[in-house]
């Protein structure tokens, strides 16, 4: 059974991080993105997915592992607005750089919206854009 550990993605919102690790994954399933009124007085809100690892592009992290599930949080709403992120399909390969959220604990404060099943996993990432 492949446990899959937590992850957050970052598009900038807190400024400029440089990831640990680079992968290429396919989304396995999805939160939904909820409505921005709904989270108020949040302005942003992180939504979780399950990804598949299908290869380490550079760098490394004792967490990631090709084949292993990973839970990664993206923007769904940024400053009040919808992202596109509702409207990845699952099988969609992307393209993630990772970071653990430990070295970010900013992003922690962020609305995080999960109804995924809950896993035993305590150890966070965070998904930086390049």
């Amino acid at each position: 059974m492949l446990v899959p550990f937590l992850a957050v993605c970052l598009l900038g919102l807190h400024g400029p991080v440089k990831p640990t690790v680079t992968i290429i994954a396919t989304l396995k399933a999805a939160s939904k993105v909820p409505d921005p009124k709904a989270i108020a007085p949040y302005k942003n809100a992180l939504v979780s997915g399950d990804y598949i690892v299908e290869k380490i592009v550079s760098g490394k992290d004792s967490h990631v592992k090709s084949g292993q599930v990973v839970r990664v949080f993206r923007l769904g709403i940024v400053k009040g607005s919808k992202t596109a992120i509702g409207k990845v399909k699952k099988g969609t390969k992307l393209n993630l750089a990772l970071k653990p959220l430990t070295d970010w604990p900013e992003m922690e404060r962020e609305f995080q919206a999960d109804d995924l099943p809950v896993t035993d996993t305590t150890f966070y990432f965070v998904e930086v854009q390049k």
